[in-house]
């Protein structure tokens, strides 16, 4: 499958006049970081697509409810992911927080995703 580039704003990518395309790894990654950053329900089209934010934001931090409604979100993705690792990293201070995915392809290689912001 092929999908149009975003960049880290989810702008397309131009290069020399043409939106530059993706696939593979690079387009499977773009489909769970979006998945990811869309709040459930915010796409009219499909309710269901997107990730649940309210673990993310609580007061009291959960990270197994975090992680849950991450795994979650990235069920729709075009191949099955296994999930290695999610580690959250806060900055209590600037009030940020960032998440570094390690996921397992069918195949077993593996795929990254190094700070997702929220």
């Amino acid at each position: 499958m092929k999908s149009f580039k975003l960049d880290d704003n989810g702008d397309l990518v131009l290069e020399n006049g043409s939106f530059v395309m993706i696939e593979g790894d690079e387009e499977l990654a773009q489909q769970a970081r979006i998945s990811i950053k869309t709040e459930k329900g915010e796409w009219f089209l499909d309710s269901e697509e997107g990730m649940v934010r309210e673990p993310l934001f609580s007061k009291f931090f959960n990270d197994a409810e975090a992680k849950d409604s991450i795994l979650e979100s990235v069920m729709g993705t075009s191949e099955p992911l296994n999930f290695e690792s999610i580690i959250f990293n806060r900055d209590t201070r600037s009030r940020k927080l960032t998440v570094d995915i390690i996921m397992r392809k069918e195949n077993g290689e593996t795929l990254a995703l190094e700070g997702v912001e929220f």
